[in-house]
């Protein structure tokens, strides 16, 4: 009674305090005060137990804690003398009550505890009616179903169910959360019963939150049951595949079931919307299981298109859409796909069986076909991660090598999705780092396109990380890093000239370390900077200062290794004037002009006394002429100041200028094509030759510059050929004047020779061959017959001279060449000349006392005065085995290796190769009186082809990429030996070279079939 009296004393204070508040509510009172008599029964108990339902527009109130009030309702219910009817009574009561929406908001709203005092100046909030009587067992299944079946209700009434005006109460949403989290669920079975039928009868976004609630309200005994009724409606609604997923994820589902959902949601991945992709990739990878991750990975991998139609998932609703919507719905579609990278990388991280999945997927993709871009960014996620790096690199390494990623598949990855790969830039930089290092080139050409596509598709922090990147593999020291590093600046330059002027001051750095480049190195490095100075459409003018300054400095340094990058540097600057420009008509600027003519006259002042760099400065200048467009004021400037004193120093008149008698070495007229012609010419080689060995103290000019005669004629014809649309009959009478050289029986006298005439006589061998390949070179490329046969003649001229060393440089041991290609270090290449012995019969080495004998011996040949007294001072001291050298045939005396003495003779161009489309050409001889004496066929014979052979082999060896198991060396031993004689062809692609080679090879065919037919008829 006591209690019944203070619940009686809370309601009076209630409804006064009401009144006070809202003296326009008396109306409501008394209507609910009708409403209590037809019900005063059933919201007594409640009111008993502690809960007062308010019928005002105002939260319902709580007098005792939501503990007490559950335990006292529920025991007032179950002590009630019409129990279980007084249930269905409150039930009843309850539904009156909230048939007004208003009521039926405030009974989901939390409620408020009512202080003691009765001024109410403090209230506390609590669980909402609803969830309070909720915790009652005996009403909890009755009042489920009284709320479940409000929403197809409400479903139709969203906009009356408002608290305050402008803010709209999601009402669903609000009756399902009330079920979430009970301490316990009195009825599953009938509650998974009641939700099937609800589910059939709500709207979509009802739905939609009924799914979403299902794993907070039902308990774990019953989550097989209500995922095989999700899995069933997964089947029968694509459209509510994200909350059935999500629902499916926090459910504790058996193995085999599990599977079946599995199984049934990879098969809807065709047809997936975009925005659904990720939850469902999700709900895959993070219920594998260790023995079923490779089957889903592989099967996720397979449907997944990450290629350009996968962002058209939709692609009929995507062609109907305006432009605007489809810009959106492009973004969408890239935070799709975003999204579903981060599950990838989230589930790869935490789950390493999905991570192994991902790599045994990719490794078993052995199809070229079946390559995919996923395959690509997955590795670029997958690197990511600290316990995959090593894994990733060598999978990735074996599909490049086999050939598998390619650079389309690279580019159409990074082209399609550039802003999606960018969230991953580290581990794409990092990757290509350790590519880039590979000593095979075909993966360091993979991390090359790496860096290019990752600068063309990233933003500009992006790209200045990358350029950095760059800069410290030229810095590492490493050969390998250092070329592949400049390849990659030099693409970005001509593909990207006006972004890469931004990042200039980056490159810049490098000429910190220029001595730990090499010549080719220097030269792209130089060719680098000077475009962005002067061709790019930004300012270069702070730039260009400092490559003045820079290469002032070179020019004028004594050391020829340093003369030698300001020449490279020089022309650099002369071929950055005419890129990119499509016409040469526009004249240059005149204060350009100046400068770069100042800077040519300064390097060819600064190089005029040293024929190393003299030949350097003349074949660079070639180079530029021949592969480039230089402007044609420059071009002018040099053919008028470079060229034209070839003739001054190296031609005489044969007519006019006999030759001397008091020579050491007899001299004759050799290897003359063209004997009745009036006013023939020679070349000076030996005479020169003598010349720099008689004033070998002195600075003589001319006899030093001797050095420079192929690469002078280099540049004469280069530009001959420039100037006269390819034609070169202005000087074709230097393709058949004969040589002043040593007479042909010199060779067999020769160990009577000192030392100093010796390597005279060998130096004269390398000059007269370097000689005629240039002349080969340069004229092979001519439609003139007579041309033609005539270049196929010094083609055998180099052939015996060859066999001339072959038999005459065992005379000299630790005999050194003269140089014969001027953009590498000489010490090296002296080195390699220095170990290079002659081999005796069967390989067999000297003896140690004969091979120091022989070397004291040349020793005194070169201190006697005469040369008969230094032989028979020899022949005293040599023993029985000299003896029983001069009884070897004349074969086993040509023992040396033409081979180890290749980087000293002159670089053949890829035009040589156009000689092989000549066919039998008819040479009449004429007498007199012009009456034809005789005819000649002149045509490539085997001897011929073999040589032209031997160098196009060596050519592609050295330029194109090489099979798997060939690496590039990582050591710098020998690195300038082997790049000494293919500066050309270096710089040409090995695309171009191949693409080049092709044009040759019907030619090639033509004659080896030739060849072939001669052995099969019996010859």
């Amino acid at each position: 009674m006591a209690k019944g009296k203070r619940s009686r004393t809370l309601s009076e204070t209630e409804n006064s305090a009401i009144k006070r508040k809202r003296p326009s509510g008396d109306n409501h009172i008394v209507d609910h005060q009708g409403e209590g008599e037809t019900s005063t029964s059933a919201l007594e108990v409640l009111k008993q137990a502690g809960l007062h339902l308010d019928v005002n527009n105002q939260p319902n109130e709580l007098d005792v804690d939501p503990v007490i009030f559950q335990k006292t309702l529920s025991d007032n219910l179950r002590r009630h003398i019409s129990y279980p009817d007084v249930v269905d009574e409150v039930i009843s009561a309850l539904s009156n009550h909230i048939e007004d929406p208003k009521r039926f908001c405030w009974s989901l709203m939390p409620t408020v505890e009512l202080s003691d005092s009765e001024l109410v100046s403090k209230k506390e909030s609590h669980d909402s009616a609803v969830r309070l009587l909720l915790g009652v067992e005996c009403l909890q299944a009755k009042l489920i179903n009284l709320l479940l079946e409000k929403l197809p209700e409400i479903s139709t009434q969203d906009d009356e169910y408002s608290v305050v005006e402008g803010q709209t109460i999601n009402m669903a949403r609000l009756i399902i959360t009330q079920m979430r989290w009970l301490d316990r669920l009195v009825d599953s079975k009938q509650l998974i019963g009641k939700l099937d039928e609800i589910l059939s009868v709500t709207p979509l976004e009802v739905q939609r939150e009924i799914i979403t609630c299902v794993p907070e309200i039902l308990e774990d005994q019953d989550h097989p049951e209500i995922a095989k009724l999700l899995s069933e409606l997964l089947n029968q609604s694509g459209e509510l595949t994200v909350p059935i997923l999500d629902s499916l994820t926090n459910l504790n589902i058996p193995p085999d079931l599990l599977s079946d959902i599995r199984q049934s949601v990879t098969n809807t991945l065709d047809s997936v919307e975009l925005d659904d992709l990720p939850v469902i990739v999700k709900f895959l990878l993070q219920s594998v299981s260790k023995e079923d991750a490779p089957d889903v990975v592989q099967d996720l991998r397979m449907k997944l298109e990450f290629d350009p139609n996968f962002q058209d998932f939709s692609s009929q609703r995507s062609r109907r859409l305006s432009q605007t919507s489809r810009v959106d719905h492009s973004v969408k579609s890239r935070d799709s796909i975003t999204l579903t990278l981060d599950t990838i990388k989230s589930t790869s991280r935490f789950q390493k069986i999905v991570a192994d999945a991902w790599i045994k997927a990719i490794e078993n993709a052995n199809n070229r076909d079946n390559q995919k871009a996923l395959d690509i960014v997955v590795m670029f996620i997958l690197h990511g991660l600290p316990s995959k790096k090593k894994p990733v690199e060598s999978l990735l390494r074996n599909k490049i090598r086999a050939g598998l990623f390619t650079g389309d598949l690279l580019m159409s990855t990074f082209s399609h999705h550039s802003q999606v790969l960018q969230e991953y830039f580290p581990s794409i930089l990092a990757l290509s780092e350790v590519l880039l290092r590979s000593a095979e080139m075909t993966i360091s050409c993979f991390a090359s396109a790496i860096y290019q596509q990752a600068f063309k598709a990233f933003d500009s922090y992006c790209q200045q990380e990358i350029i950095g990147s760059l800069v410290t593999h030229i810095g590492s020291g490493s050969d390998l890093e250092i070329d592949s590093s400049l390849d990659i600046l030099s693409s970005l330059i001509h593909t990207n000239v006006d972004k890469m002027t931004t990042y200039a001051v980056f490159i810049k750095g490098v000429l910190d370390y220029l001595d730990n480049l090499s010549f080719g190195q220097i030269r792209k490095l130089y060719t680098m900077l000077s475009i962005l100075a002067f061709a790019s459409n930004q300012e270069g003018g702070l730039l260009q200062d400092d490559m003045h300054i820079i290469i002032r400095k070179q020019l004028s340094n004594n050391a020829t290794k340093y003369k030698q990058m300001g020449i490279i540097g020089t022309i650099a600057i002369v071929k950055a004037l005419n890129y990119g420009k499509e016409s040469s008509d526009e004249p240059l600027n005149s204060d350009v002009y100046k400068q770069v003519i100042n800077l040519l006259q300064l390097a060819q002042q600064c190089c005029s006394k040293m024929p190393e760099a003299t030949a350097l400065f003349m074949d660079e200048t070639a180079d530029v002429i021949k592969t480039s467009s230089i402007h044609p004021q420059v071009e002018n400037w040099i053919n008028e100041n470079v060229t034209a004193d070839f003739q001054d120093k190296f031609v005489i008149d044969v007519d006019a200028q006999p030759l001397p008698k008091d020579s050491p070495i007899s001299l004759s007229l050799q290897y003359a094509l063209d004997v009745d012609n009036e006013g023939a010419i020679g070349i000076s080689i030996l005479p020169l030759l003598l010349e720099h060995q008689q004033n070998a103290t002195k600075t003589d000019s001319k006899s030093c510059s001797l050095m420079s005669l192929a690469s002078h004629f280099r540049l004469l014809r280069t530009c001959e050929l420039k100037q006269n649309n390819g034609r070169l009959e202005g000087i074709d009478a230097l393709l058949g004047c004969s040589l002043i050289f040593c007479h042909d029986d010199v060779y067999s006298k020769l160990s009577s020779f000192s030392l100093s005439e010796k390597e005279t006589v060998l130096n004269s061998l390398f000059i007269a061959i370097n000689w005629f390949r240039e002349l080969v070179s340069g004229f092979a490329s001519q439609s003139d017959a007579e041309m033609k046969a005539k270049v196929i003649k010094r083609l055998q001229n180099i052939i015996d001279i060859q066999d001339i060393l072959k038999s005459t440089l065992s005379c000299v041991p630790n005999y050194v060449p003269p140089v014969s290609t001027f953009d590498s270090v000489d010490s090296t290449l002296k080195v390699l000349a220095a170990t290079v012995q002659p081999k005796g019969k069967g390989g067999k080495h000297k003896k140690k006392g004969e091979s120091s004998k022989a070397v004291a011996a040349d020793h005194a040949c070169a201190n006697d005065d005469t040369c008969i007294i230094t032989q028979q001072c020899n022949n005293e001291t040599i023993d029985k085995t000299q003896d029983l050298k001069k009884t070897q045939s004349k074969e086993e005396q040509q023992s040396v290796d033409l081979s180890t003495y290749q980087p000293y003779f002159r670089e053949l161009d890829l035009d040589v190769f156009t000689i092989l489309d000549t066919s039998s050409i008819i040479e009449t001889s004429h007498d007199t009186e012009e009456n034809t004496i005789g005819k000649e066929t002149i045509k490539i014979e085997p001897p011929q082809l073999k040589f032209l052979l031997d160098d196009l082999a060596r050519k592609l060896d050295h330029c194109l990429v090489p099979s798997i198991s060939k690496k590039r060396s990582f050591l710098k031993i020998g690195k300038s030996t082997k790049n000494a004689g293919f500066s050309q062809i270096d710089q040409l692609s090995s695309k171009t070279v191949a693409g080049r080679i092709l044009q040759f090879l019907p030619s090639l065919c033509q004659h080896l079939d030739e060849v072939t037919s001669f052995f099969q008829v019996g010859h």
